[in-house]
């Protein structure tokens, strides 16, 4: 279970699955701590060590470089249900699979920060999801959580002060020391 929850929050989160049904996990050279933890979690399921890439940005005029690893071909279930038309969404039945603290904290140190003007105020970044997916996962979260979110306009679930004690005792014995800095302050 612990393996399932954690690529369920990968996919939610940053990362993509292909056709074949490997899990592509990649992160900045910054979170290098975070893409290591990730590949000692899921070691008995991936191809090889993570490899370090670097990739032209022609819209910044940039190079951008990275860490990037893939699980052996074995989620085509969960590519069916997170790519059904071939862009990712928030499958429908998301309140029976998104079930454990660890794959929510996953979602939140992939996508999460902290927003809003209260000190306890903090955002999950949902913009690549349709608005469909968008009010999903609210659902889910809140069912599965009782984690009240307000869904905004620019695509991000603001958690709001009042549900901030809540979010933090699910998320906070998960999230790893190099992620800390995305919790804005403890209960």
């Amino acid at each position: 279970m612990c393996i399932q929850q954690i690529v369920i929050g990968c996919i939610l989160g940053d990362s993509y699955l292909t056709k074949s049904g490997c899990l592509q996990i990649e992160h900045s050279i910054k979170q290098k701590e975070y893409i290591y933890w990730k590949y000692e979690k899921l070691k008995t399921i991936v191809r090889s060590e993570p490899v370090q890439v670097s990739r032209y940005d022609k819209r910044t005029d940039r190079i951008y470089t990275s860490y990037r690893f893939y699980t052996k071909a074995i989620f085509k279930d969960l590519r069916s249900l997170f790519y059904p038309t071939g862009k990712k969404i928030v499958p429908y039945n998301i309140e029976k699979i998104l079930i454990s603290n660890l794959a929510l904290a996953i979602l939140y140190m992939d996508d999460g920060g902290q927003g809003g003007n209260t000190k306890k105020g903090v955002i999950i970044n949902i913009v690549g999801y349709d608005l469909q997916s968008r009010r999903r996962l609210q659902l889910a979260i809140l069912k599965n959580y009782n984690i009240e979110l307000n869904l905004h306009k620019n695509g991000q679930l603001y958690i709001p002060a009042k549900s901030y004690n809540n979010f933090y005792n699910c998320i906070h014995h998960f999230i790893i020391p190099c992620m800390q800095y995305k919790l804005s302050i403890t209960p």
